[in-house]
């Protein structure tokens, strides 16, 4: 598992097909809390900011002020998620 707190993740522009900004693997977990902010991150296919694979779990924590903003992709600009990941 994967926890993010006071962290930001900005400005990823690359040519990677899956998850710019963070890709999170079969049954890997990613937590996103406590003003993390996962921005402004370009990719070409899926995921911009975030693309979580085929059973993989990806988590936010209401109120904490953590966000997924301003990312752009093909397909899931701010998160995609793959069969079965949740």
């Amino acid at each position: 598992s994967i926890v993010l707190q006071n962290t930001l993740q900005y400005g990823n522009s690359n040519r990677l097909a899956y998850g710019a900004g963070v890709y999170v693997s079969k049954d890997a977990k990613l937590f996103v809390n406590t003003s993390s902010h996962i921005t402004e991150n370009t990719g070409e296919l899926n995921g911009g900011g975030v693309y979580v694979a085929n059973g993989g779990y990806l988590r936010t924590q209401k109120g904490s002020g953590a966000y997924i903003t301003l990312n752009t992709a093909e397909r899931g600009g701010g998160v995609y998620l793959e069969n079965n990941a949740t």
